[in-house]
């Protein structure tokens, strides 16, 4: 089955360095939009069509792998809760849940706090540095030892084992990447030896049940690999995005200087989560339709707009849709990106 001709590429340096008018002509002109990129992908840009796929989970499947590009191993399973639908996903959930609540949050904030300001003190006193390797490269895998109850003093120890398993995936190198997973399996064993604490994730994967029953060590060590891959890569570049915009936009840096109130919108705006699904179903969209099969990996970025609050999400497909609508060019990108506040063309 050939591919559609592209709609966009998230990629090209005019989409890639200001987004913000590319999504907006997607969603006026091109809902369903096709790329070549990472094996082809489409992207449902508007928000209820985004909420519909997200919610109908039997058409739209996160049980079967389907990242982008695919870095993992052809044998390894899904890791929950990400690569599952319910109800193992609504079990997995509510073990899960409690661990990522504002009130279990606010407990561990002074130590991030603490360890953010450490590692800025550190870059002030080195003079000049780059923002990627002396901060955003080493505050998420800080962070997410904390949240775990590993030491942080082994946080690049961790970020090295999980970026070889990452590469060893990618590149079809089992040895390594069993090797690489060995140290994972490690932290387990060694969390395995200490009292159930109901305030450790990792101990309560180990002594509480899923559906009725005790996970397996490869469940578990598969939950806090996903935790861990998907946590410092994401959190890496967004923290390096929101550093680069302020950098290369004074007047947006200015404007959080003098209105410090500002800061949580800012940062809500820069947020980017990320899902995956394939399709369990033929489904249609408008005048395109998705194929049963097609893989989704997606990427979801929310934003707020005078028209109310949109969203858009990137779903992979390796199916040709029928009747396609053509969407045209797209728009110049914008010198920069207006902050929550700012006034809306026409008002």
């Amino acid at each position: 089955m050939s591919k559609p001709a592209q709609d966009w590429d998230p990629l090209a340096p005019e989409n890639h360095a200001d987004p913000m008018d590319t999504y907006a002509h997607l969603r006026d002109e091109c809902p369903v939009a096709w790329s070549d990129r990472f094996g082809g992908f489409y992207a449902l840009t508007r928000f209820e069509d985004v909420t519909e796929a997200a919610l109908d989970w039997h058409t739209f499947t996160s049980a079967q792998k389907t990242p982008i590009p695919d870095a993992t191993s052809a044998g390894r399973p899904p890791r929950a809760p990400a690569e599952v639908d319910p109800p193992l996903h609504t079990a997995y959930r509510d073990l899960l849940n409690r661990f990522f609540t504002p009130e279990y949050i606010r407990r561990i904030e002074p130590v991030i706090r603490r360890t953010a300001r450490g590692l800025i003190s550190r870059s002030v006193s080195l003079g000049e540095v780059d923002a990627v390797e002396s901060f955003t490269f080493l505050m998420p895998v800080q962070v997410q030892c904390i949240f775990l109850g590993i030491s942080v003093e082994d946080a690049h120890h961790i970020k090295t084992t999980i970026n070889r398993i990452i590469d060893a995936g990618a590149a079809g190198d089992s040895a390594t990447h069993k090797a690489a997973n060995d140290d994972i399996y490690s932290v387990l064993a060694a969390r395995k030896k200490t009292p159930y604490d109901a305030n450790d994730l990792i101990s309560a994967m180990i002594h509480e049940e899923v559906e009725g029953r005790r996970l397996s060590d490869d469940e578990i060590a598969g939950t806090i690999c996903l935790f861990l891959q998907a946590g410092h890569g994401t959190t890496t570049n967004m923290l390096g995005s929101i550093i680069r915009h302020l950098a290369t936009t004074p007047r947006d840096q200015k404007r959080l200087w003098d209105e410090p109130k500002l800061i949580p919108q800012a940062i809500e705006e820069k947020l980017c989560p990320g899902l995956a699904h394939r399709r369990l179903r033929d489904s249609r969209n408008g005048r395109r339709v998705l194929h049963q099969g097609d893989a989704q990996p997606t990427v979801a970025r929310v934003e707020r707009t005078a028209h109310g609050r949109t969203a858009t999400r990137i779903l992979s497909g390796s199916g040709r849709p029928r009747q396609l609508q053509p969407c045209g060019r797209l728009p110049a990108p914008r010198a920069a990106v207006a902050l929550p506040g700012d006034p809306q063309p026409g008002a």
